[in-house]
């Protein structure tokens, strides 16, 4: 009998350990499978977007550029679906954590593009004043590397393929012309000038010429430097030529026949809301919150104007300080030491407060080439090669008052989107998540999202962490935060005004100067970008409210053991991701460090040793089955 037992024992322990191995295999299978797809798709990314893959020191497509065509953009979608399925295949319930977060993203990347394929009509404007390399060529130039001949020959084909496809931009702004939808006015008009300012007419004194007259190796033999020079200097000039005919074309074709009313479609406004914010979340409801945002900080601010002895209005307040010298920088050197000084001393020695992990790479401060917002971020090469930047719009100095300085070295810099994107980088993570391509924005929704709600809601948040360690270090400072604040909670009010409620640009401008600090050209550039980009301008507040809303359930939840540091990680974990996957990834944080917090108070140790035990017993059986 007792060895009946033992072997019907000895059966159920072989089936057991079988099951074991088999449900792993199974695991280990789907997760290989979910790995080569996420490749597959990164791979199929980076060669449609050349220029993408430079950024990233992926090499192959130096020599090339993105194809712009209706053909390409409809050929793009069965791609899609085709991984989409694939991906469906794939058992979700044989992933575990980390690998379930990968397939979530990369099933709600595919799911985004092809819903948003009913949208392409509006994927025909590939060039903006925001968009383009004609905004910034030198990032252009100086994303290439320059060490060998083939470096300057890639360079070179580059350039030669430029003209071609500014013709395929003419082909699809026609085909916008054709359908009705072109954009405003106001989004094509200072692209006149950035090309202006491009087609110079000494062709040595071209940025696209300059490899060509900084960078010649010693290496590179006297009569082979001297011929890539000239086949430089051939492409660089017929570039500039055909810079001057598009902008003729523009002039002749396009501008006229943009489309009259400021706003765009409802329907394909509320689907760019959805792209943007990667929430369901309607016009009414985004122009609501607005509202309430605004008027909560506008209850802060007059607290600081009451203390000051300020019986004015916002407005008027700002006005005032407009007057005051000692708020400006006089030239654009003193705004970007300033900047510089900021983060070296007054940030960066509080970041082990906030945060365990620290960037691989340090910040510059550089200064914007041309016109635009205060300042923006430019992620680093993977190899360093190319630093991370931030880019300071230093135009205009006396909209540029220094107690603004604060909130927008947190946003950009540091702890913003520097540490954001320097996490994404290093984390162990699919190439796809950890290199996500930056898209088209004027493509939206019929475009592979960036999760600007998160990315965007990641740096306004990180404003706010400067009033909670005290790095705002007068009313001044706090009310340039507050005016940083109260304008991005104007933009969901102003964007949705202009696209959803039919305001006309004097309006939206009007609004936001009567609750902030920015002078009258900062706000004309900035409306003139949230007609262009429809949706965009809400991310950032709908991607703050909801890390702080789960900041506060995480607080609430577990009183004395919340660590910030440990929630930064997890909000920064796995790098970028829609704010629903963030939602889910935070509730099981939380979960698990109650779960902790739980266990630790009733004696977990010797429970933790026993199972221990039970493992070690377990493995040592079937390693001695196995011999």
């Amino acid at each position: 009998m007792l060895s009946t037992i033992n072997r019907m024992g000895s059966v159920t322990f072989q089936l057991a350990v079988l099951c074991i191995i088999t449900l792993y295999s199974q695991a280990e299978s789907e997760s290989a499978e979910l790995y080569a797809l996420g490749n597959k798709f990164f791979d199929w990314r980076m060669s449609e977007r050349p220029l993408q893959a430079t950024k990233r020191n992926i090499y192959n497509y130096n020599d090339d550029l993105e194809v712009l065509s209706l053909d390409k953009l409809k050929d793009n979608k069965a791609v899609a679906d085709d991984m989409m399925s694939q991906l469906r295949n794939i058992s979700v319930e044989d992933l575990d954590g980390a690998d379930m977060t990968s397939y979530s993203i990369l099933y709600d990347m595919l799911n985004t593009f092809i819903e948003g394929y009913s949208f392409l009509n509006y994927s025909l404007n590939p060039v903006n004043f925001m968009e383009g390399i004609q905004r910034n060529p030198l990032a252009f130039v100086n994303m290439m590397p320059f060490n060998t001949v083939g470096d300057f020959e890639n360079y070179i084909a580059r350039l030669q393929l430029l003209p071609q496809q500014l013709k395929q931009m003419e082909s699809l702004m026609l085909e916008a012309i054709r359908r009705n939808t072109t954009l405003h006015k106001v989004s094509v008009m200072r692209l006149e000038r950035q090309i202006e300012l491009l087609s110079v007419g000494d062709v040595t004194k071209s940025v696209f010429f300059l490899p060509f007259i900084t960078l010649k190796d010693s290496s590179i033999p006297g009569q082979q430097w001297s011929d890539i020079r000239r086949h430089g200097y051939e492409a660089t000039r017929k570039l500039l030529q055909s810079y001057r005919m598009f902008l003729n074309w523009l002039r002749a074709m396009y501008i006229p026949r943009t489309r009259r009313s400021y706003g765009v479609n409802k329907d394909y406004y509320e689907a760019c809301l959805r792209w943007y914010t990667s929430v369901n979340i309607t016009a009414e409801e985004v122009h609501e919150l607005g509202l309430k945002e605004v008027e909560r900080i506008k209850e802060r601010m007059s607290e600081i104007m009451e203390r000051q002895n300020f019986t004015g209005t916002v407005a008027e307040y700002f006005q005032s300080l407009s007057e005051d010298q000692r708020f400006f920088k006089s030239s654009p050197a003193d705004i970007l030491q300033e900047f510089r000084d900021m983060i070296k001393h007054r940030i960066n020695p509080y970041l082990p407060e906030m945060f365990y992990e620290m960037p691989k790479f340090d910040i510059e401060v550089v200064p914007m080439m041309s016109d635009g917002p205060a300042g923006r971020y430019s992620r680093p090469s993977p190899d360093g090669s190319i630093p991370a930047t931030f880019i300071a719009n230093v135009m205009h100095p006396r909209n540029m008052p220094v107690y603004t300085f604060m909130s927008l070295a947190m946003h950009e810099a540091n702890p913003g989107h520097h540490f954001q994107i320097s996490a994404a980088m290093s984390a162990n993570t699919p190439r796809f998540m950890k290199y996500m391509e930056h898209p088209h924005y004027y493509q939206a929704p019929y475009a592979f999202p960036a999760y600007s709600a998160f990315t965007e809601g990641w740096a306004l948040y990180a404003e706010s962490l400067g009033e909670e360690f005290g790095l705002y270090r007068d009313d001044y400072e706090l009310m340039g935060r507050y005016s940083s604040e109260i304008f991005r909670a104007g933009r969901l009010v102003v964007d949705t005004g202009i696209h959803y409620y039919g305001w006309d640009r004097d309006q939206a401008i009007e609004y936001l100067l009567n609750i902030t600090a920015k002078g009258r050209p900062f706000i004309e550039v900035e409306v003139d970008r949230y007609i262009t980009w429809p949706g965009q301008a809400c991310s950032y507040k709908i991607g703050e409210l909801t890390i702080k809303k789960l900041r506060k359930m995480a607080e609430e939840k577990l009183g004395d053991q919340f660590d910030i540091r440990e929630f930064h990680s997890s909000v920064l974990e796995y790098g970028y991701k829609p704010l629903h996957v963030l939602t889910e990834k935070l509730k099981a944080w939380t979960a698990n460090q109650v779960d902790t917090v739980s266990t630790r108070s009733t004696s977990s140790h010797l429970q933790i040793h026993t199972l221990t035990c039970l493992i070690v017993t377990i493995v040592t059986c079937l390693y001695t089955r196995l011999v």
